[in-house]
């Protein structure tokens, strides 16, 4: 396996810790928009699938494609961009059309939230410097997608 294989993995399990963490904290206080959050981030988990089998694909070579399927990646960018645009989609609407509840277990929520944001920062910095590196242009997506992720989680910390 590869470098830029083995951080699209990586991405998977990020996104399936963060999907854990902020569904376990939104469970404990009540908090809609944290549940949302989490689903959002599962959700990241087929982006960043999809990044991984572009990476497979992009170096199987064929008799028609002697360099290899590189321009697969370009497309498994295209769908991580779309991705994007459907989570902004959702947290719009979650915001407009959410319910109004008491929340519980305020501070651990909010700490779990804080934690979410260090790991995607951390996650989104690694791997877009590997993506720059390898010349990877949907693993530098997809970590731009994880960064872009910190703003829900900062909103639903403002939310808090």
């Amino acid at each position: 396996m590869e470098k830029g294989e083995k951080v699209a993995l990586l991405a998977i399990g990020v996104n399936l810790l963060l999907f854990a963490i902020k569904y376990a904290f939104s469970n404990l206080s009540g908090s809609i928009a944290l549940k949302a959050d989490a689903f959002h981030s599962l959700s990241d988990v087929v982006a960043s699938s999809t990044v991984l089998g572009g990476l497979f694909i992009a170096k199987r070579k064929t008799r028609l494609f002697p360099y290899g399927l590189y321009k697969v990646e370009n497309m498994a960018s295209v769908i991580v961009a779309l991705v994007i645009l459907y989570a902004g989609y959702e947290i719009a609407m979650e915001a407009t059309q959410g319910e109004t509840i008491d929340l519980q277990n305020v501070w651990p929520a909010v700490a779990s939230v804080v934690c979410a944001i260090v790991v995607s920062f951390l996650y989104s910095s690694y791997a877009t410097r590997v993506g720059r590196e390898i010349n990877s242009p949907s693993l530098v997506a997809d970590a731009k997608h994880i960064s872009i992720d910190m703003f829900a989680s900062a909103a639903v910390l403002v939310g808090f």
